[in-house]
């Protein structure tokens, strides 16, 4: 099954480890850290045209979109 991620992106659901607001995220020590190195290994990718609302981590890449993590769940769970 595939997933609508935001800024016409689809990610198949068996590659996405987790959806985490962005917000909250980006308060945690760790989390600033991973995306830091992620961005150097040029592992980031934003699909934002607004603000962003959400981190998408797979297990290849991190996605920054404008879509809610409630929105992605459902959109994950309701196919």
């Amino acid at each position: 099954m595939f997933v609508h991620i935001g800024g016409g992106k689809f990610l198949r659901s068996d590659t996405i480890i987790g959806f985490f607001d962005i917000e909250a995220a980006t308060q945690e020590p760790a989390t600033k850290e991973l995306l830091k190195k992620a961005q150097e290994e040029d592992k980031v990718e934003s699909l934002c045209a607004d603000l962003p609302k959400s981190i998408i981590l797979t297990d290849k890449k991190i996605y920054i979109s404008s879509s809610a993590v409630k929105t992605l769940e459902k959109r994950l769970t309701e196919g």
